[in-house]
């Protein structure tokens, strides 16, 4: 039989293979057991699940993965939801996969935590990497804008260019 941490895929075998990367594996193993998702195994001769690493804010793990996935723009992994797996409030699987953006908010940098606000002049769908500017003719006022429609039509004899904040008189 093997010990903790290897393996013997084949009956007969005399050596025990070393458990890889991404997985576990528990004496007398005959395959390795993938990492849940949510966590992750970076190491290799892991010996249980509990030495799977949990998945850290600002990225993902999804099953045996052996590494953690940075989470992409318009992506986040928010550390409140660490915490709650830490506290065995929600399970490791919530660990899986990043969060969206919420409509008028946008992240445009890989692995972070937290969404920004989406700046006037401009607008945020959900899952947004950056602010869409508002067309020409329009302007946005407000923070947070979740779709052109948010965007104010100019008034005639203003001019409101690509990305406008406010209207502005037009020149003589």
């Amino acid at each position: 039989k093997c010990a903790a941490g290897t393996f013997q895929s084949s009956r007969g075998q005399q050596e025990c293979k070393v458990c890889a990367l991404g997985g576990y594996c528990t004496k007398g193993a005959s395959s390795p057991v993938p990492c849940e998702a949510g966590r992750f195994g970076n190491r290799t001769g892991l010996k249980t699940l509990h030495e799977c690493s949990y998945c850290e804010p600002g990225s993902s793990c999804a099953l045996g993965a052996a590494a953690m996935t940075p989470c992409s723009p318009g992506s986040i992994a928010p550390v409140a939801r660490y915490a709650a797996v830490l506290a065995r409030a929600l399970p490791a699987s919530s660990l899986a996969r990043c969060e969206p953006c919420e409509p008028g908010q946008f992240q445009d940098v890989e692995g972070q935590v937290v969404c920004k606000p989406c700046s006037r002049g401009g607008y945020c769908v959900a899952g947004a990497a950056s602010a869409s500017p508002c067309p020409a003719g329009t302007y946005g006022g407000a923070e947070h804008a979740t779709g052109v429609a948010d965007c104010t039509a100019c008034k005639s004899g203003m001019s409101c260019p690509v990305g406008s904040t406010e209207e502005t008189p037009c020149s003589a």
